[in-house]
């Protein structure tokens, strides 16, 4: 049975897109087999392509964000997720705003990276780049590809995926 991370920001067009693109390549790297991976925005208009300096920062990690298309949070995406990671703590709340039962499963990216669990404290959030020059966007990517790599094998212990034999 497959399982499914949903990572969230606030208009799916920077940060998260980012994130999905990310941890779907560490997930092959690790030779992951069954996770899906899906993002969503809290305040997203439907139908858009990933920001162009999201879409170039990517294309220095090997990862293309061409098929991706901005979607809107909802309570039928927060159901079929095992694991929400969102890029702040804002979002954790405007999840629960649609599905309560989501609490347990539901964490900032930054914040179960470094172990915490649910609504973290202060300093646990991905820094939007929205309308900054490509450099914040660099800089964006290298934070959220940190956070992934540290949460990863949490992620796959909270998924119950074991993990690839070493060789």
């Amino acid at each position: 049975m497959s399982k499914t991370v949903c990572i969230v920001c606030t208009g799916n067009t920077c940060r998260s897109p980012m994130a999905e693109g990310l941890l779907r390549k560490l997930l092959r790297e690790a030779g992951a087999e069954g996770v899906k991976v899906f993002s969503a925005g809290t305040r997203a208009a439907d139908g858009l392509n990933a920001a162009y300096e999201s879409r170039q920062a990517m294309r220095g990690y090997g990862v293309s964000l061409r098929g991706h298309r901005s979607a809107q949070l909802t309570r039928e995406a927060i159901k079929r997720a095992d694991v929400i990671l969102t890029m702040e703590a804002r979002h954790i709340a405007e999840v629960l705003a649609l599905d309560r039962t989501a609490a347990g499963k539901t964490h900032t990216l930054k914040g179960f990276a470094a172990g915490v669990r649910g609504i973290p404290g202060a300093d646990c959030d991905v820094r939007d780049p929205y309308s900054l020059p490509l450099d914040a966007y660099l800089a964006c990517a290298k934070e959220i590809l940190e956070h992934l790599k540290r949460a990863l094998p949490l992620l796959l212990k909270e998924l119950g995926i074991p993990k690839k034999p070493e060789k």
